[in-house]
Order: structure tokens, then C-alpha cells, then sequence
């Protein structure tokens, strides 16, 4: 795979590189061009293993024995050691980014969708909120790669829960008093929380996976903050939450 970069002096403005529009990009390409380069590189293959190309397939490192789960039988690069550099398979795809009628600012056409579930407890005594539970529902097509997506998800939610509950970069006359991580409380991966991923896609909907980078924190501190009021009967309007607040709040239904 060789990554070409345009000319931005000749491109027209096609908004900006996010991370739905570069992945739906790669994934395209991947769908369209890997189907035709996979036959060329088994049909060159068969070539050099003597054998007819329906026997080999692709995997990890080269080509394998179709019906076993033998080791490589020709690494590619062994097969492109043994060819010109002109016989080398390519294959080239062209296409356009899906937009719509919209032409104003840097509008964004593909979307992730998600939702928060949490549960919290609010001591009576010192106003802290506790998290008994975390779940986030998240819709961003199908998964590429698992491990990056968890870690997107996860880090995510556990940075929502920093700046929603203990982070807090206080100032005064224009100055951070914070200054060190002693006084700046960052969360570990504490209590329960979960990851739930809806991989489909509404019928019709070809544009495949999205970018998931920021869908992870968006709906935490919402999520906690409707936790809070359902159970003190107060919405928190400011992060981190204050504990005087919270002790207010609980005050005044007395």
C-alpha cells in the first residue's frame, strides 16, 4: 500500500480530513481494489508454486494451502523477489467522497451514533459522587480492528469520568494554581464499565465504517449528571461536580 498525498493547490476544498471520511476512504479502497489484486497475486503465485491458483489463498505473511492450516507457502516477498517489477500485481480504483447539497463550512456527511448508561451514588456526608456503573452503547458500523476500537471507547470513557467528577485546573488572576499532577486527579479504570458495539448499518447505508475517535466521551458527563439528578433530584450544570454543591442541593430538600 502506497499512500499518495494530493496537491492541495489544485483540489477543490472537500472539508476536512476527519476520521469517518479517512476511514470510509481506506475501507473502500480495501473493499474495492482487494478483491481483484487478491486473484492477481494468487494467479502470479500459482505460477511460481506450480499449482492451479483455486488451491492457494491469502494469509497473513503470503499465500497458504486453500483446504489446511498449513504455514506460508510463499511469503510476499519471495513472490515479488521472482517477478519484473512491470509483472508486479496492481490494482487501481477511482471514486468519488459521497457528499450532499450542502456546500456551506466544513460540513461533516458521515456520522456515529452512541449512548451512555450510568448508575451513581451520591454520599450523603462529603457530597462525592461514586460510579456503580458505566455502559456505553456505541453505533460506528462494522469494527476493523477490535483492540483500537475498545482502546478509543475505553480511554474515552474514562477521560469523560476525569473531567466530569475529579479534574479540576483551578485559576486566579488569569494564572494556574494547578500545577502538578498531585493536585489534578486523574481517574483510573475503576467500577464497572462496558463497551457495547452495534455493528450494523441502516438498510441502504453503504458509506461502512466510522470514525469512533470522540464518540467515546461525549455522552459521559450527561449521562452523569441525569444519574445525579435522578438521585438527589438536582441537575449539576458545571464539571468537575462540586461536592459543595451537591451538599447544597441535598440541603435544600430537607
Amino acid at each position: 500500500v502506497v499512500p499518495m498525498t494530493g496537491d492541495t493547490m489544485l483540489a477543490p476544498d472537500s472539508g476536512s480530513t476527519t476520521a469517518s471520511r479517512g476511514g470510509y476512504v481506506v475501507w473502500r479502497v480495501a473493499r474495492e481494489a482487494g478483491a481483484a489484486l487478491g486473484a492477481d497475486i494468487l494467479a502470479a503465485a500459482a505460477v511460481v508454486l506450480d499449482r492451479p491458483a483455486d488451491d492457494l489463498k491469502i494469509i497473513p505473511g503470503g499465500i497458504g494451502e486453500r483446504l489446511s492450516n498449513s504455514d506460508v507457502l510463499l511469503s510476499f516477498a519471495d513472490l515479488a523477489a521472482s517477478m519484473l517489477p512491470e509483472a508486479l500485481p496492481v490494482a487501481e480504483i477511482a471514486f468519488e467522497f459521497p457528499k450532499n447539497d450542502y456546500s456551506a463550512g466544513n460540513a461533516r456527511y458521515i456520522f456515529a451514533y452512541g449512548a451512555c448508561l450510568a448508575r451513581v451514588a451520591v454520599n450523603r456526608v462529603t457530597g462525592m459522587v461514586r460510579v456503580l456503573d458505566l455502559s456505553q452503547h456505541t453505533a460506528a458500523g462494522p469494527i476493523i480492528d477490535v483492540a483500537a476500537y475498545l482502546g478509543q471507547m475505553e480511554g474515552g470513557l474514562v477521560q469523560g469520568l476525569g473531567f466530569t467528577l475529579t479534574e479540576d485546573a483551578c485559576m486566579r488572576d488569569g494564572l494556574y494554581q494547578t500545577q502538578n499532577l498531585d493536585t489534578y486527579m486523574l481517574p483510573g479504570i475503576r467500577g464497572t464499565i462496558r463497551v457495547l458495539a452495534l455493528e450494523d448499518l441502516d438498510e441502504g447505508d453503504t458509506l461502512g465504517p466510522r470514525g469512533a475517535g470522540e464518540l467515546g466521551i461525549g455522552a459521559i458527563t450527561p449521562a452523569l449528571a441525569n444519574a445525579v439528578a435522578d438521585a438527589i433530584g438536582w441537575l449539576p450544570t458545571t464539571i468537575p461536580f462540586s461536592p459543595e454543591a451537591m451538599l447544597d442541593a441535598m440541603g435544600a430538600r430537607l
